[in-house]
């Protein structure tokens, strides 16, 4: 368990983003007025264990927005063309729409066609997903995964940072580390308190509740319990590792670069293409 500074990672954080996730926390704190003592606060960015991030409601829902709505709009398409009420097909079971299909007046290729594209609809586009259905679905396309965790590699996406492991872990970097990382939230700042802070540092947070009873008033406990993972006696919250340089520094930039980041629309390729004309 290390001293608390700029770049170090927090286990065992909730996030309201990410509900039922085991987050981590990266403090962004500037370096000097954590070791210092200048700041009555410390601040940190939301991460997740990549695997946990890509099956998660908001990292499923993001990566593969182009699968879904692909397929989405195929379906939509053909039961518009058998005039199939495409919204109220969605609140049926799939034996109920298997059996509206079924008694439709069309050959049986297109009833085939139909079925088929409504099944890959409901796989990709299902609202009740947990994450264990997230996880099949990728492990049938990891295209879209791939793709997207590239864009935020290569800063294409800028709300996302992916962390890899080597930039945390001081062991020597095998094939095992490659399969793991995090993804930063770098949209999701949130706070922690000194006395926090130091009690991670010290010993850190464990959910011994008999402890807790003991020493905290009860509105604290909640407390605890709505800021930090505290589910079981075997939960805790500590400084589980600090970035190495210059990851650190990356990671800042990055983080400095969507948090400064001016939304303004540039010049269309229509404004381009005028001016150019005009010469």
């Amino acid at each position: 368990m290390g001293e608390i500074t700029q770049g170090s990672i927090l286990c065992g954080i909730r996030s309201n983003k990410y509900p039922g996730k085991r987050c981590c926390g990266i403090i962004i704190s500037a370096r000097c007025d954590v070791a210092n003592c200048k700041i009555s606060k410390l601040y940190y960015l939301v991460a997740l264990e990549a695997q946990d991030w890509f099956s998660s409601e908001c990292g499923y829902g993001e990566s593969y927005a182009g699968k879904t709505n692909d397929q989405k709009r195929k379906f939509k398409e053909i039961t518009g063309k058998y005039n199939l009420d495409f919204e109220s097909l969605q609140n049926f079971t799939v034996e109920d729409v298997e059996t509206i299909i079924e008694a439709q007046a069309i050959p049986p290729k297109e009833k085939d066609l139909l079925t088929a594209l409504y099944l890959d609809y409901r796989l990709f586009c299902c609202s009740a997903m947990d994450d264990d259905m997230r996880r099949n679905i990728i492990r049938t396309d990891r295209k879209f995964a791939t793709n997207y965790l590239d864009k935020i590699n290569k800063g294409e996406i800028v709300h996302y940072y992916y962390l890899p492991f080597r930039a945390y872990m001081d062991n020597d970097f095998t094939d095992d580390g490659a399969s793991k990382g995090l993804i930063v939230d770098l949209q999701e700042i949130e706070m922690l308190k000194i006395d926090d802070a130091e009690k991670m540092q010290e010993m850190g947070i464990d959910y011994n509740y008999a402890r807790l009873s003991a020493n905290e008033p009860q509105s604290e406990i909640e407390r605890l319990n709505e800021h930090f993972w505290l589910e079981t006696e075997d939960d805790f919250v500590i400084v589980e590792h600090n970035i190495k340089s210059p990851w650190v520094e990356l990671l800042m930039q990055r983080f400095a670069n969507t948090f400064t980041r001016i939304g303004v629309d540039g010049a269309t390729r229509d404004d381009i293409t005028k001016l150019v004309n005009s010469i």
